[in-house]
């Protein structure tokens, strides 16, 4: 079996070492039973401390959420951890207030892993209040950084810290956490709470002291993790965080045939996008930026919000390559950003033409492979960057973030892009999630062939139905353009979209469809949600121009039996023509 140790960072590690070797004990306990189906508004998905999924289970919630509604928001127990504050989160910045002497009720407060990151934070949330003629009042004095330094010296954690700042520049701030993925993340925040109560000479305030208790209390004991996880998947987690680390980049590295020091680590896919177009726009800070195809919201925001500006190319077909091609000529260009395939319609861009254009005139190519995943598609031989969320089927467990970057071994820029990212790179993953993820990632190839056969199956019969308008699936939706970044062992991936022809339709189907339901994908368990509600609520009529209908309804298949997954389907396609059957007699 192979070993890892130190020394394996300066060698690759073959596919079939990771495939036969690490995964030969978990092939036998893949198929665990289905997490329960969680139908509770508001529940975490899984039902776990750290489940990056809640449970949103009819569309009217998911309209509500969005609008704000106290009936839905009252009731979340979790959420993704990019829009929503978990727990321990909220709980922290309350501390950071508490130690700012600063009152809740006239400021907030974001927790961000390192100082510098919350330099970068600070100015951005004044340069985006200067662009608000409400806010343009803001004193830069009323935005301050503070370290939390009530953990021992003893204690080996980050040092986290907090931007302060009035209320009325909340909704700035948050969009910071959103957009750039740059969070603490929840096992972080209940350490450092953990150690807050620990601090027995400092004299909390009652309340506070009370809500600090109650979440240090949620983190397990260590002993009793490593007993659930031994029970349960037969596989115990990794002592050190460095460990763990190694050996995900490890793993990732055989699978896209890369060396180990290729691969650099972040705490979520969003900051793997946010961290490539910084590396980027460090050196070039004037050039725009071209967004190539409808991506998941947030790389959009990046390039608009964080630099000169991009040119959004959202269509992603002949006309906008063209259009990219006279771009390309008229200016000089940062870079290229795409999907393989795309979130939520599953398109895959021409990646060859695309990446000759940008290349022959000096812009990067920064691709996000998260929907085909790092088994079924290489994007690498016409990438200089590839960003991966783990959060997804990586890790699948639903319940620890991660994202990766690939410097491409056969970018142009390689020796240029892989010196500048070590130089600069800061490593603000926390251990703990590591090794949740080391854990997880094991047999992720072993699901991923799992996954891939059920979704292709499912996607085959859909396909077939009368009801359903249309279909976005890789093997329906650019097939030659995906095919042409498709490995040999791989497949179609594991997500796909619905289309129904009103609302109305959309939501009976959705209603009736008795899988979990919840924002994310890539996970175990199949998981649904109505992709527009939840991304473009906001801008439904943008989103339609570019053929993303508030219809539509994304799905993750997961790992289950085939065939209790399609008779949920077989369900939710019964309700549907049971209703129009209605609507006839009327």
């Amino acid at each position: 079996m192979h070993t890892f140790n130190g020394s394996d960072a300066d060698s690759v590690t073959s596919v079939s070492d990771i495939t036969d070797k690490l995964n030969l004990k978990a092939r036998g306990k893949l198929r665990q039973p289905a997490p329960l189906l969680i139908s509770s508004l508001g529940t975490s998905v899984p039902e776990a401390p750290h489940a990056v999924s809640v449970c949103m289970p009819a569309w009217q919630d998911n309209v509500d959420y969005e609008e704000g509604r106290a009936r839905v928001h009252d009731q979340l127990q979790s959420g993704y951890p990019r829009f929503c504050f978990h727990r321990a989160v909220k709980v922290l910045a309350k501390l950071g207030l508490v130690m700012a002497g600063l009152d809740g009720t006239t400021h907030g407060c974001l927790c961000l892993p390192a100082e510098w990151i919350a330099k970068r934070c600070r100015d951005f949330i004044l340069a985006r209040a200067s662009l608000d003629e409400s806010l343009r009042g803001s004193n830069d004095d009323a935005v301050q950084i503070h370290l939390l330094d009530f953990q021992p010296e003893a204690i080996k954690l980050p040092t986290v810290a907090v931007v302060t700042y009035p209320v009325s520049l909340q909704a700035i701030a948050k969009s910071y956490w959103q957009h750039s993925g740059e969070i603490v993340s929840s096992r972080l925040a209940e350490r450092l709470v953990k150690e807050a109560v620990l601090q027995t000479k400092r004299q909390w305030p009652a309340e506070l002291l009370q809500e600090l208790q109650a979440t240090a209390g949620v983190e397990q004991d260590r002993e009793e993790v490593d007993e659930f996880i031994e029970e349960h998947f037969g596989r115990n987690l990794i002592a050190d965080g460095a460990t763990a680390k190694l050996r995900i980049r490890q793993r990732l590295a055989a699978l896209v045939e890369h060396d180990p020091r290729d691969v650099f680590l972040y705490p979520t896919g969003m900051n793997a996008i946010f961290a490539a177009f910084q590396l980027l726009h460090q050196q070039h800070p004037t050039r725009k930026s071209i967004m190539f195809g409808f991506p998941y919201l947030d790389t959009l925001k990046i390039l608009q919000k964080f630099g000169p500006g991009a040119y959004f190319l959202g269509q992603g077909d002949e006309q906008d390559m063209q259009e990219l091609e006279r771009l390309l000529r008229t200016e000089p260009i940062l870079a290229v950003f795409c999907e393989v395939p795309s979130n939520p319609l599953c398109k895959t861009p021409d990646l060859k033409r695309l990446a000759a254009l940008a290349h022959h005139h000096g812009a990067a190519v920064v691709v996000d492979d998260t929907i085909g995943n790092p088994y079924n598609v290489r994007v690498h031989p016409h990438a200089d960057l590839v960003a991966t969320s783990l959060t997804k089927l990586f890790s699948g467990a639903s319940n620890v973030m991660g994202g990766s970057i690939v410097v491409s071994k056969h970018s142009p820029q390689y020796l240029e892009l892989h010196s500048r990212l070590q130089a600069t790179f800061e490593d603000t993953y926390f251990d703990d999630d590591a090794i949740f993820l080391e854990r997880n990632s094991r047999d992720f190839q072993t699901r991923a062939q799992l996954a891939n056969k059920n979704t292709e199956k499912l996607c085959d019969f859909l396909r077939e139905q009368p009801l359903l308008r249309e279909i976005h699936f890789p093997k329906f939706s650019c097939l030659d353009q995906y095919l042409g970044c498709k490995l040999e062992r791989g497949g179609y991936g594991s997500l796909f979209s619905i289309v129904f022809d009103n609302d109305k339709q959309a939501q009976i189907f959705f209603d009736a469809l008795n899988v979990n339901k919840g924002p994310s994908l890539g996970t175990n368990f199949t998981l649904c949600c109505p992709y527009t509600i939840l991304a473009h609520y906001t801008e439904l009529d943008f989103a339609q121009q570019y053929g993303i209908s508030s219809t539509l309804v994304r799905v993750a298949v997961g790992l289950e039996e085939y065939q209790s997954i399609r008779s949920a389907f077989e369900c939710a396609l019964a309700a549907l023509s049971a209703s129009k059957a209605s609507e006839s007699e009327k």
